[in-house]
């Protein structure tokens, strides 16, 4: 990852984060070859990062963006402009791949044969704005919505861990409460958890692997979802369901308008602590140490998340 400062993390066997170089200028995204050479996108331009310096990269010059992915054989993948483009560092040629007008707050990966980025969308028609993940598919061209979450509109940094073409783990960031942890989502589901890898500070412009590359050779096209009909639901849950006294030593009790389907509760490390499946107006969490907790409250395809403090 790399943060605000110019300098670059490597994540240990050990799930921390330790110093691995730097570089001098301001460097948005980051993207890692097979070769771990590292490279960048700034204001000015792709760039390769070098120890505390950078060299930038040949017909790349005003070319600026937040977001960068390389994919194999020397691409390397942006948004310039609300476009796509690639960068061959062999060739050094630019392309324009599609004029899709689509931006991202920070960061891009790959995922089955797809590009992977966050997006916000503000409806024209004046309805609520929310955010997503969109995948751009290599071979067909095809843009879908694959997971919703207002997480996504202030995710700076996303990244895929790959192992096979069928198992990949997709971590990303997230700039709101709580910052402190990676979180990951299953693309597949939609389903949204905080890792227990900790980040070194709240300002991480972007997140790379060393073989995210891999998964441009898979091919699948994504199961779509409908983002705008998922957010409508989430405002109706929560604009009527409420939980209180907060904060408290024993008893939270969840006041709804709606039949809630489960109560899962997470402590600040992602650890699933409680699960109440059919629950009634409340649990107590007298048991649970003192501290920061996540409900997360589920009606139907719609989850609202509310932080608990546990006196």
């Amino acid at each position: 990852m790399i943060n605000s400062e110019g300098d670059v993390y490597k994540l240990n066997r050990e799930d921390t984060f330790s110093y691995f170089t730097s570089t001098d200028v301001t460097t948005n995204d980051i993207a890692i070859s097979e070769e771990g050479i590292i490279y960048g996108i700034t204001a000015n331009g792709l760039i390769e990062i070098k120890k505390g310096t950078h060299e930038v990269l040949p017909n790349t010059e005003g070319m600026y963006g937040n977001s960068l992915v390389y994919a194999g054989s020397g691409d390397l993948y942006y948004i310039h402009k609300k476009s796509l483009y690639r960068y061959n560092v062999n060739s050094e040629a630019v392309e324009l791949i599609s004029n899709f007008d689509l931006g991202t707050p920070g960061d891009l990966t790959l995922y089955k044969g797809n590009i992977i980025f966050p997006n916000s969308i503000i409806p024209i028609d004046g309805s609520e704005s929310y955010s997503r993940i969109l995948a751009y598919n290599l071979k067909s061209g095809l843009i879908s919505e694959v997971a919703c979450s207002d997480l996504f509109g202030v995710s700076f940094g996303i990244t895929n861990v790959f192992s096979n073409c069928k198992s990949n783990k997709v971590y990303f960031t997230n700039l709101n409460y709580p910052w402190e942890n990676l979180y990951t989502v299953d693309l597949e589901t939609g389903e949204i958890a905080i890792s227990s890898i900790k980040v070194p500070a709240n300002n991480i412009f972007g997140l790379a692997s060393s073989n995210e590359y891999l998964a441009a050779d898979c091919h699948e096209e994504l199961r779509t979802k409908n983002c705008r009909s998922i957010f409508s639901i989430d405002e109706f849950l929560s604009e009527s369901t409420k939980v209180y006294p907060n904060p408290t030593n024993d008893i939270i009790t969840v006041n709804s308008k709606v039949e809630l389907d489960l109560i899962e509760i997470y402590d600040m490390n992602g650890k699933l602590v409680r699960k109440i499946e059919d629950p009634e107006n409340g649990t107590s969490i007298k048991n649970l140490s003192s501290g920061n907790y996540l409900v997360n409250l589920h009606h139907k395809n719609s989850k609202k998340i509310i932080k608990v403090i546990k006196k």
